[in-house]
């Protein structure tokens, strides 16, 4: 090959053919744009936490079979969080809703961002019926009533003799644990409770009783007297009707069953995903779909005009819900926050 003074590839430098320095050139070029590319994509990992809530199986990272879970990352900032529950099944979202169907021990790993990944190992366990019949068995020692009314004490107690007793009501801990043969409890709000009773502190001698906690009558308005009673009055004109509130008692309102802010955040996701409608959240409403809501602390609507506007909108994401109710225990004002995703 001729030098005419132009070609800086000749063997006259490092004695290299000219295809072969063009070759370790274009090497060398990927090669930095590798790296480079590398650098730019390296994503590093802060650590990171998942949270699930859920009514537990009396310890934590322990459900019930059936009952939904809400889990959530302490990652902060909008983030990209790929789920999947260890049950085959798979959820998008920075909160997310999943019911286990079978029992077991189960991993449930989060994704964030493609690239940073955490675990939560939790135990979903089956929720066996308690006996509810009046008589007691040596199966369920435990003597009570079944039907209690609101802030009515009930007393509770076990016809077996142990050295230490227990008694606890399952998933309430606001109601301190009771040490005595015999066990009282009251009841501000209606609904299903689980009395717990473990003797000698053996987890093998566990008892539970289901108990209906309803709510308690107003006491009866006076009626109105007899016409026996009433002093006789001539009277030449006919009688004027007697005002319908007078004679009609006030309608009992409606009962609905209380469950806590964290389910209603469960059914609204769930609207958003169209596994939920509005009589999924309705039910637990004495003013049903005419309840009002605040979303954001800003903006009113009703709840048949939010569920209208989130309901197979995955990009909406219920952050919070805070009920306000009345001296009946009805829901007044459901108190939401929520972020919707950019699409």
């Amino acid at each position: 090959m001729k030098n005419n003074g132009k070609n800086i590839f000749t063997k006259t430098q490092a004695n290299i053919d000219t295809r072969v320095w063009l070759l370790l050139v274009i090497m060398g070029v990927l090669s930095t744009a590798v790296l480079a590319y590398k650098l730019i994509n390296n994503v590093h990992c802060i650590p990171f936490d998942i949270i699930g809530k859920g009514y537990t199986a009396g310890k934590a990272q322990s459900y019930y079979l059936g009952n939904t879970i809400q889990f959530y990352t302490s990652a902060a900032g909008n983030n990209d969080v790929v789920w999947d529950f260890g049950d085959n099944g798979k959820a998008k979202g920075d909160t997310v809703s999943h019911a286990f169907l079978h029992e077991g021990n189960f991993t449930v790993v989060a994704i964030v961002n493609g690239k940073c990944d955490a675990t939560y190992k939790l135990t979903i366990v089956r929720l066996e019926p308690v006996k509810t019949t009046a008589n007691v068995s040596m199966e369920n020692p435990i003597s009570g009533a079944e039907v209690l009314y609101t802030n009515e004490p009930a007393a509770f107690s076990c016809v077996l003799a142990a050295d230490t007793y227990e008694w606890s009501v399952l998933n309430s801990p606001e109601f301190p644990t009771q040490t005595t043969p015999t066990a009282s409890f009251l009841f501000p709000i209606a609904g299903t409770r689980i009395i717990e009773l473990k003797l000698d502190g053996d987890p093998n001698k566990v008892f539970r009783k289901n108990v209906q906690v309803l709510m308690k009558q107003s006491a009866t308005e006076p009626t109105m007297p007899t016409p026996s009673e009433m002093p006789t009055v001539p009277v030449l004109p006919p009688p004027t009707p007697l005002d319908k509130s007078i004679d009609e008692k006030e309608p009992t309102k409606p009962k609905v069953m209380i469950i806590p802010n964290e389910e209603f955040v469960n059914l609204f996701n769930q609207v958003t995903t169209g596994d939920k409608d509005l009589q999924s959240i309705t039910q637990y409403l004495c003013l049903a779909e005419k309840t009002k809501v605040l979303l954001n602390g800003t903006e009113w609507d009703t709840v048949n005009g939010f569920v209208q506007k989130i309901y197979k909108k995955k990009r909406y994401d219920i952050k919070s819900v805070e009920t306000v109710r009345d001296d009946n225990n009805c829901v007044t004002i459901l108190k939401i926050k929520y972020k919707k995703r950019l699409l």
